[in-house]
């Protein structure tokens, strides 16, 4: 597996059980998020196992 700020390559083996279905929840935790984050207005924050937070993106357009 490969990450980069925009892209993620993933290989799966067969122990893995095929690709992902439409559907199934795939983790994926980033490394890095500045470019990106300030695409979104708010940002969902989780555990594991639930929600613990929305946060409001206070760099949204501030890249212009």
């Amino acid at each position: 597996m490969s990450l980069s700020e925009h892209h993620a390559t993933v290989e799966l083996d067969d122990t893995a059980g095929g690709p992902p279905r439409l559907g199934d929840t795939v983790r994926v935790v980033p490394n890095h998020v500045c470019a990106a984050v300030n695409l979104a207005d708010v940002v969902e924050v989780t555990s594991s196992t639930h929600k613990i937070d929305h946060w409001t993106i206070a760099a949204r357009g501030a890249n212009a």
